[in-house]
C-alpha cells in the first residue's frame, strides 16, 4: 500500500505551501500594513472624515490591520516558519480561532455597509439619501462589530488543542453540532458577503446611471444645480468614493470566491474514500484559498492608488504637508 504513494507529489505540495507562506506571507503582511495605514491616513482627512462613505472606508482600514495581524500573520508563522504558541497554551488558541473568525466577518462587513451608504447617496428618494450620514454610520459600524464579535464567542468557547496523531498537535473548535454548523455557515457567508457587495454595487451604479440631465436654476446673483426630478445631483467626491467602492468589490469577489469553491468541494465528497494524494491536495488547496482570503485586504489600497488619479493627489499633499507623519504619530 505504502509503495502506491506518490512522495514526490506530496513533497511538492508542501514545499510550495511553505514558500507560499514563508515568502508570500510577509510580503502581504508588510503591503497591507502599509496600504493600511496610507489609506487610513487619506480618509481621516478633515475634508474627507465627514462623508460617511470614509467613515466606513475608515473602519475598514483598522480592521484589515487586525485582520492581517489576528488571521494572516498565524498561519504565516504556523505553515512557513513552523511557529506556532497556540498548540501549547488554550487562551491563545481561543483567542487566535476568536480573533479570526470574528475579524474575517467584521471587516468585509464593513465594505458591505459602504456600499449601502453608497445606495442611499445615489437614490432619487429622499428619506433614503438621509440614511447616509455619519451618525447612521456609527450606529451601523458599533451595532454590526458587536454583533459578529458575540456571535464568534462559541469558536472561542469550544477551541481545543487536539492530538489527532502521534506528535502532532493542533488548535482547532471540538467536533460538535455548532461547529458543523460553522462548517455550514462558513460556506454560506463566503458565498453570501460577495454576492451583496455585488448586488449593492451594481444598484448604485444603476443609481447613477438613471439619474437625469441637470438643469442650471439662477436664484439672485447665485446658479444653483438641480436635476428635473428635484432630487440633488451627487457630488464628485461621492462619485469618486462610489469607484474606490468598486474597486474594493471588484478586488474582493474572486479571491473571496476560491474558499468557497474549496469549502463546497470538501463537503461534498466527505464521506468518500480518499487516497492520501488527495487528501493533501485537498489540504493544500484549502491552504491557498485561505492565502487567497487575506490577499484583498493587503492590497486594496495600492488599487486606489493606480485606479483613482485623486487617491493619488490626496496622498501626496499628506505626505508633502508632513500630516501623514502627524496621522502615524
Amino acid at each position: 500500500m505504502s509503495a502506491s504513494i506518490n512522495y514526490d507529489f506530496i513533497l511538492t505540495l508542501s514545499s510550495i505551501k511553505r514558500n507560499l507562506f514563508s515568502i508570500g506571507g510577509p510580503v502581504l503582511v508588510i503591503l497591507g500594513t502599509i496600504g493600511s495605514i496610507l489609506s487610513f491616513s487619506i480618509f481621516i482627512q478633515k475634508h474627507l472624515r465627514k462623508n460617511p462613505c470614509s467613515i466606513y472606508f475608515m473602519a475598514y482600514n483598522i480592521a484589515s490591520i487586525g485582520v492581517i495581524y489576528g488571521g494572516l500573520l498565524p498561519p504565516v508563522l504556523e505553515l512557513g516558519y513552523g511557529i506556532d504558541y497556540s498548540i501549547y497554551n488554550l487562551d491563545i488558541c481561543r483567542l487566535r480561532l476568536y480573533a479570526a473568525v470574528s475579524l474575517g466577518c467584521i471587516c468585509p462587513s464593513y465594505l458591505i455597509l459602504a456600499s449601502i451608504d453608497r445606495v442611499f447617496i445615489t437614490s432619487p428618494k429622499v428619506h433614503m439619501r438621509r440614511l447616509s450620514s455619519r451618525r447612521y454610520a456609527a450606529i451601523f459600524i458599533i451595532t454590526g462589530t458587536l454583533l459578529w464579535l458575540l456571535f464568534s464567542i462559541p469558536i472561542g468557547v469550544f477551541a481545543a488543542i487536539l492530538n489527532p496523531l502521534p506528535n502532532y498537535l493542533i488548535c482547532l473548535t471540538q467536533a460538535n453540532t455548532y461547529t458543523n454548523i460553522i462548517s455550514y455557515g462558513s460556506l454560506t457567508k463566503e458565498i453570501l458577503v460577495p454576492s451583496m457587495m455585488v448586488f449593492f454595487g451594481l444598484w448604485a451604479v444603476k443609481n447613477i446611471h438613471r439619474m437625469k440631465l441637470v438643469r442650471v436654476a439662477p436664484t439672485g446673483s447665485l446658479q444653483t444645480t438641480q436635476r428635473k426630478t428635484g432630487t440633488p445631483m451627487i457630488q464628485a467626491k461621492d462619485r469618486q468614493l462610489v469607484v474606490l467602492m468598486l474597486i474594493n468589490i471588484i478586488i474582493y469577489v474572486p479571491f473571496s470566491c476560491v474558499l468557497p469553491v474549496v469549502l463546497l468541494y470538501t463537503q461534498l465528497t466527505a464521506r468518500q474514500p480518499k487516497s492520501i494524494e488527495t487528501l493533501q491536495s485537498q489540504e493544500f488547496l484549502f491552504r491557498v484559498a485561505t492565502y487567497c482570503v487575506y490577499v484583498p485586504y493587503c492590497i486594496n489600497s495600492y488599487a486606489h492608488l493606480f485606479m483613482s488619479k485623486t487617491f493619488r493627489k490626496e496622498l501626496k499633499d499628506i505626505i508633502l504637508s508632513g500630516r501623514l507623519f502627524r496621522c502615524c504619530a
